[in-house]
């Protein structure tokens, strides 16, 4: 007898990671370089390759039709979109792709080991039971000898227990044709309605000169709706039982264990630690920068006192304040912004409205201008001047112990009297603990104490993390008005991050005292000298003699 069972599936979850549709945050860390994160493309300089995302091959480009793919173009068979970023459409016509983003990374040239994750922490289903994970992943790992050595893990998460619930590891064996966007899918059953969803790259020991490159996109989650076949198990091996190759499969690990990452024959390692609490940062890490690698709360929601905004108009003057990123990143002709400029007699210390598009002088000698980059930040005003108070929450867990800096960068502006105007920006530190909630206020911005209206300025505190109790945390950024006032004030937040504090050596500061100690006993000699000598000298030219340079603070806090 044969048994036979249909099951049907329906779409409870996608997020194309081309822009903020995802339920969850981002947090991308590479132990060996930076080369990764939420990009449109990666670009392989050995064989002037661009790799781009599923949405740059599948949406309509600017001729209306997708692209072809694969598609030839001077003998050449391509998979993505070009160097200018354009692909052959359907109907052989030459077009400009979409510009989506997936989740991507490379190695660096020399072929050193590489490791890095995303983290997707708060994926909500309909109910417990049977699902399907789909995705698309890419792999390039220039390399047939060690077919096991350059891997994708997907894992997936109960989000209370931490349960594993569904994990499969990819590598050159069973990702089919490298430098091609791969679809794979797999099944999994789970008790809770909030999952976790991790995704890994990682290539174990260095290969001399060889470069690799890692992509995922395009997540979509199936509810089953049907029974899985009778007789058939959800749990597949991490590697297809087709291969013929013969060798030692990479080291599959449970949260928080290690992957051992070897940098050649030497026995000198570095550590990998897959994610195990996936609300955590690595520090030196941005918390925030409002586009697409934070998750956070928002009160009240979108309205116009507070919300994430790309810019903010200033009724009754020429300026529209824009982002921290916007001139800090480069343009669209991958120039640097000159800030301050000055535009139609205005001076502008963030980009310009010119000609219809946000943009910055790119050069001091001549006057050209570049279109900026286009990002986002969070704002906040009194519509009518009335009191208010918005609020910004971000969950952040600590990995260690000891003192760390914390930093935003703020912008305030009114137009008018503004004298008499309280609006504040504060910066709050909520320790979670089983015992309570300990709140401390670290930064606190008004009109009296920002240095310059109209300017991003950078503000910082420090945060002391003494015990386990007090490694997690809720960051909660307020503005507000405490009284009425007819003139608005437009406040702006962005590039919120953390990062471990070091104190700077005492060594340099007291070699330059031991030094300046020398070089006064010299000048008080010589003045002696001249006194003996020159008994007429004017009292001016004593004082002259005399003056000190300031010796700088060993404990002030650094820039970043």
């Amino acid at each position: 007898m044969i048994l036979v069972s249909f099951s049907s599936c329906q779409i409870v979850y996608e997020c194309s990671l081309d822009g903020l549709t995802c339920n969850g945050v981002f947090l991308v860390t590479n132990l060996s370089n930076p080369n990764g994160g939420m990009i449109e493309s990666l670009y392989n300089q050995k064989y002037r390759y661009r790799i781009t995302d599923i949405s740059s091959i599948t949406f309509p480009t600017s001729n209306g039709l997708p692209c072809k793919i694969p598609y030839t173009y001077f003998n050449e068979q391509y998979y993505h979109c070009g160097t200018s970023f354009d692909c052959i459409t359907k109907n052989d016509e030459q077009a400009l792709c979409y510009r989506g983003r997936f989740f991507g990374g490379n190695t660096l040239p020399n072929g050193d080991p590489f490791a890095g994750y995303m983290v997707l922490d708060n994926i909500n289903l309909p109910q417990q039971g049977e699902y399907e994970l789909n995705f698309h992943i890419l792999l390039i790992t220039n390399s047939s000898l060690y077919p096991f050595n350059d891997f994708i893990r997907v894992s997936l998460y109960e989000s209370s227990s931490k349960k594993t619930i569904g994990t499969r590891t990819y590598a050159q064996t069973n990702i089919g044709k490298e430098n091609v966007w791969s679809s794979q899918s797999f099944r999994f059953s789970t008790s809770e309605i909030t999952i976790i969803l991790t995704v890994e790259f990682v290539r174990e020991f260095k290969i001399l000169n060889n470069q690799g490159f890692f992509g995922f996109d395009e997540i979509r989650i199936q509810q089953i709706t049907s029974p899985i076949t009778p007789g058939s198990s959800s749990t597949q091996p991490p590697f297809s039982t087709n291969s013929t190759i013969k060798t030692t499969e990479p080291k599959t690990s449970t949260p928080g264990q290690p992957i051992t990452l070897s940098t050649g024959s030497t026995p000198t390692m570095q550590t990998y630690t897959p994610p195990y609490i996936p609300s955590s940062l690595v520090v030196n890490k941005k918390i925030c920068d409002f586009e697409e690698y934070c998750y956070y709360d928002l009160y009240p929601i979108n309205t116009e006192v507070l919300n994430r905004v790309s810019y903010l108009p200033i009724p009754g003057t020429e300026y529209s304040i824009t982002d921290w990123n916007s001139f800090n990143l480069p343009t669209l002709r991958k120039k640097s912004c000159v800030i301050p400029f000055t535009y139609d007699q205005h001076e502008y210390n963030y980009c310009a409205k010119i000609s219809g598009n946000y943009k910055c002088r790119t050069s001091i000698k001549s006057l050209e201008y570049d279109q900026c980059y286009p990002g986002s930040f969070l704002s906040s005003r009194s519509p009518e001047g009335n009191p208010f108070a918005s609020f910004a929450q971000f969950r952040f867990k600590f990995d260690s112990l000891g003192k760390y800096v914390i930093s935003l960068h703020a912008i305030m502006f009114c137009k008018g009297n503004c004298l008499k105007n309280d609006d504040y920006i504060r910066l709050t530190a909520k320790y979670i603990s089983n015992e309570g909630t300990k709140e401390y206020l670290l930064i606190e911005i008004n009109l009296k104490n920002i240095k310059s209206e109209n300017k991003w300025e950078l503000k910082s505190s420090y945060l002391n993390i003494n015990t386990d109790d007090e490694k997690e945390i809720l960051i909660i950024v307020e503005m507000g008005r405490k009284t009425s006032n007819e003139f608005i004030t437009y406040m702006g937040v962005d590039d919120l991050r953390i990062e471990k504090y070091h104190e700077t050596s005492k060594l340099p500061f007291l070699v330059s005292e031991i030094a300046f100690g020398i070089l006064l006993f010299f000048n008080i000699a010589l003045l002696f000298a001249t006194m003996c000598t020159k008994p007429n000298m004017r009292e001016e030219q004593k004082n002259d003699d005399q003056e000190l340079n300031p010796i700088p603070n060993p404990n002030q806090l650094r820039e970043f």
